[in-house]
């Protein structure tokens, strides 16, 4: 029988109820004595051996066992600070889904004398005297359950003010995610004074790995070099996490080294797909969301983009980039065959004016038949301009040709910004533009100082 059982039996008889005492000790007795079980009473003196981080097992909650299921009245509790005659400890169970991950904290059953793994729910707390009906200490936490256990207690003090007095501020470690310029960073190499950390991310695009609070991404293509100024840390990764990023990082410096023809690739603010590979430097062409007039488009994963050709991108290997898709050899090769087609076919180029360069993103452009009309450039692929109308609370979206069109002005950023956000707001824009393109238009301008 397992020692977690006998000792409940033993509890139980020492507490069970006056009226049905005589009935049941007999029986638990025979029990004990089948298991050469020598019974014999709980010393108090047990109470001086208990020190903190110690984890002990003991009455759940003392004052009203009656609300205690059958079975459960004593169980794990971890130690989290000793005074002379009171300990203050952490309620512990098996079942480790009740709470948020950040405020749970777990032991291994193997590096202690439990029977499960066991799941401390740290903003718990339970006070207990010198009475207390102490039954068994189980084990102390080895020094990386402490050193987890007090990262944990150390970032859960703001949000639980009763847990301040028993945190300690902790430096900054590798595995540490931290704030810096509005965006989080996980710090993944420290030497003296200087931090290396990559960009955390909600992008879904990004490698996935689980945190202390839960799901991230990261982008192992953004990676700042900083003075260490011990920042405040706000969430962390456990060593076998860190070790597995550190891993996956040596995996994407190979990757770009070595991917292959028919790859998509976001570098900077833009989206290109990669066509050749020449020594140190890949040739790629920008991709867009698919327009309804191309004929020429590419296909990757089974999904179309619409592609300008006619600008050609070198990417260095060692520059930041991510990889986000992958065609396969036959979609390559079909890719391949349509920048062929286009080559052959392409329009005769179209003398610009130096008012038509200017048109982009913001532009506030007229149809040149119907001068009244103004419309605003949302997108422009090379002479194709997607734009949008407004009128009454209504958009109207429309293709037009560069050639067709008359400059009127340029929308300031913050205007643009308006119009970029009204238009997220609105459910008919997918049909032209994507979500994923929209936003890349809209951190652009975003970022940038002036349109």
């Amino acid at each position: 029988m397992k020692k977690v059982e006998l000792l409940k039996r033993i509890y139980s008889l020492f507490h069970i109820n006056e009226k049905s005492k005589n009935d049941n000790q007999s029986e638990i007795k025979k029990d004990l004595e089948k298991e050469n079980v020598i019974i014999t009473s709980i010393s108090k003196e047990k109470f001086k051996d208990i020190c903190k981080y110690d984890i002990v097992l003991a009455n759940r909650i003392p004052k009203s066992p009656k609300v205690v299921k059958k079975g459960h009245h004593i169980g794990p509790f971890l130690v989290l600070n000793k005074q002379e005659n009171e300990l203050t400890c952490i309620y512990g169970s098996s079942n480790c889904m009740r709470k948020k991950s950040e405020e749970r904290f777990i032991v291994d059953s193997k590096n202690y004398d439990l029977d499960k793994d066991t799941c401390f729910y740290i903003t718990e707390l339970f006070n207990y005297d010198e009475r207390v009906e102490y039954l068994k200490k189980l084990g102390t936490l080895n020094d990386y359950d402490k050193h987890l256990f007090l990262k944990k207690l150390s970032i859960l003090k703001d949000k639980h003010p009763s847990l301040k007095k028993y945190s300690i501020n902790l430096p900054l470690e590798v595995g540490d995610i931290f704030k810096y310029n509005n965006n989080f960073y996980l710090a993944f190499e420290i030497c003296d004074n200087m931090l290396t950390a990559i960009k955390v991310s909600n992008d879904i695009n990004c490698y996935k790995f689980i945190s202390n609070s839960g799901e991230n991404y990261i982008y192992y293509s953004d990676i700042i070099t900083i003075e260490n100024r011990n920042y405040k840390v706000l969430d962390f990764v456990t060593k076998e996490v860190y070790e597995n990023i550190k891993k996956q990082f040596e995996d994407y410096k190979w990757q770009k080294c070595n991917i292959s023809r028919g790859t998509i690739i976001k570098c900077q603010d833009k989206i290109l797909y990669v066509y050749s590979e020449e020594g140190m430097n890949y040739s790629g062409y920008e991709i867009f969301a698919p327009s309804l007039k191309d004929e020429f488009k590419i296909v990757v994963n089974r999904k179309s983009y619409s592609a300008d050709f006619e600008n050609i991108f070198k990417i260095n290997k060692k520059d930041n980039f991510d990889i986000i898709a992958t065609a396969t050899i036959e979609e390559a090769d079909k890719n391949r065959m349509v920048k062929k087609s286009y080559n052959k076919q392409k329009p005769k180029q179209v003398k610009i004016s130096k008012p038509m360069k200017k048109i982009k993103e913001g532009s506030v452009v007229c149809d040149k038949t119907l001068m009244h009309t103004e419309y605003v450039v949302i997108k422009r692929n090379n002479y194709e301009l997607l734009t949008a109308m407004f009128d009454n609370n209504k958009i109207y979206f429309s293709y037009m040709d560069l050639k067709d069109v008359n400059l009127n002005r340029q929308l300031e950023k913050e205007e643009f910004i308006k119009v970029l956000t009204y238009i997220k707001n609105q459910s008919n824009y997918c049909k032209y533009i994507d979500e994923e393109n929209l936003n890349i238009i809209f951190d652009k301008i975003y970022c940038s100082k002036r349109i």
